[in-house]
């Protein structure tokens, strides 16, 4: 098994039109597993294992959860870098786009026929019944797109060169939850973090707003990515703000009125009340799964 200093790192890609998420787990950074997980019943299924590191900001599933879309750094095919489109949530590729280097910003599925990737490289395809068309705008980050189209509301893009901690504590004026958050968080305010961030936000029940900072081409913390995540929750009536650090991923899964939230390698559920989060429960432990070395079924 890897080492455990750093957790496993997760993100969720979730159907916009189905019941259906995948996993992405990376754990040591430059190695993937993904899962798949079925929202209706809360069941997870091992997809494959890949010595590659596949990046989240640049993956996108297909609206019916039957294709992924992703953009790996690995050898493949004579080749450090690389497109893939599988049938979700495997990684075996149907589609393969070869790439020289890590400039590549990712992909999205208009819809679940038809996607598009922000380069042309050469590659080949074995009939996957998708389509490929042309990027629309290559100044915009194809993890914009997705999340809009996936109901979040891009509300700021912002060029940054400031302190974590003093960004949500003095200009978003959020509380920490507790003390011992409050100590870890002043502990890193020594390191500042550069890039862009995109701030989101997605409207809840009880007047609550869940608020994602995704913050790109910083990386002011151990165990971090060059994109990664913050989340609070924001409620519209009383103004209360509040922050949870240790949220890795974190989206509201509508259909179930609940919140979802990975943290520290496992994906837990927690639902809502007017006074804020109720207990969660956790779902899944990635944890506790290897490399397994799984042969795609198809």
């Amino acid at each position: 098994m890897p080492p455990k200093e750093i957790p496993p790192r997760l993100h969720v890609l979730i159907a916009s039109e189905a019941p259906y998420a995948v996993v992405l787990r990376r754990w040591p950074s430059k190695e993937t597993t993904t899962f798949g997980w079925d929202l209706t019943t809360d069941t997870f299924a091992y997809g494959q294992w890949v010595k590659a590191k596949i990046y989240q900001e640049r993956c996108d599933l297909s609206p019916d959860g039957r294709h992924l879309l992703y953009f790996a750094m690995g050898f493949k095919e004579g080749h450090s870098c690389y497109y893939g489109i599988s049938k979700a949530p495997y990684v075996k590729t149907l589609s393969l786009f070869w790439e020289g280097d890590t400039w590549s910003q990712g992909g999205h599925w208009v819809n679940s026929k038809t996607y598009w990737l922000d380069r042309f490289g050469a590659g080949e395809s074995t009939g996957t019944g998708v389509r490929r068309v042309e990027c629309p705008d290559w100044a915009v980050h194809p993890l914009i797109y997705r999340l809009k189209r996936d109901s979040w509301a891009h509300v700021t893009e912002t060029k940054v060169d400031l302190e974590c901690k003093e960004y949500f504590r003095d200009v978003k004026g959020f509380k920490f939850l507790d003390a011992s958050s409050e100590v870890l968080w002043n502990a890193d305010s020594s390191v500042k973090t550069y890039g862009t961030q995109h701030e989101f936000a997605k409207s809840l029940s009880f007047g609550w707003e869940l608020r994602k900072l995704i913050h790109v081409g910083s990386n002011p913390k151990k165990g971090k990515g060059s994109v990664w995540e913050q989340h609070a929750l924001f409620h519209s009536e009383s103004r209360l703000q509040m922050l949870y650090p240790d949220w890795e991923w974190a989206d509201y899964d509508a259909p179930r009125d609940r919140i979802l939230y990975a943290e520290k390698g496992k994906i837990f559920a927690v639902k809502l009340t007017q006074e804020g989060l109720g207990e969660p429960i956790e779902l899944f432990d990635s944890t506790q799964y290897g490399r397994d070395p799984v042969i795609a079924p198809y």
